[in-house]
């Protein structure tokens, strides 16, 4: 699967106790990855009311743990279609490193989805600037790439992983 340039390969798959996909970028693992897209099936979800809930339960698991929430809004991609969007960081200064997390959260197929894009942005020297470039320069492309994206919906992802 395609997604801003790069080809994304299922790395991980559960279906207890939601289901979950994480696919990693060719070349990448789950255990050293720089760019992570997962993909969380909420079938219990059927309406906008339902979307806000699973929003504000992300928000809330992010600022539990230490992320910072920059940005959270429903914005209506080109087609009409409205999603709820949400950017949370987390900062690991031990690793000189940025978590930063698009979020996705839509009605697709039976239910609802949440797309999570994330990508980890590390400088040993300023990780800091290095993050806020990225956000300043990539983050507008990262938005519009999931507001529009036609991924599969989850009945349609794989549920095994390729060896």
């Amino acid at each position: 699967m395609k997604l801003l340039d790069k080809t994304f390969a299922l790395a991980y798959f559960n279906a207890l106790p939601r289901p979950t996909w994480e696919f990693v970028p060719e070349g990448e693992t789950l255990e050293r990855w720089t760019r992570l897209f997962r993909v969380i099936d909420y079938v219990e979800a059927k309406t906008p009311l339902d979307l806000a809930r699973i929003s504000q339960a992300l928000q809330a698991s992010y600022t539990q743990n230490a992320g910072q929430i920059l940005k959270a809004q429903t914005i209506t991609n080109a087609a009409g279609y409205a999603f709820n969007f949400v950017v949370a960081a987390f900062d690991h200064p031990a690793q000189k490193q940025f978590e930063i997390h698009f979020v996705k959260i839509f009605l697709a197929g039976a239910g609802g989805v949440a797309q999570i894009y994330t990508v980890r942005v590390s400088d040993f020297l300023d990780y800091l600037t290095k993050a806020k470039q990225f956000l300043e320069h990539e983050s507008g492309a990262i938005g519009h790439a999931l507001g529009e994206s036609q991924w599969p919906t989850p009945d349609q992802l794989p549920r095994e992983v390729p060896r």
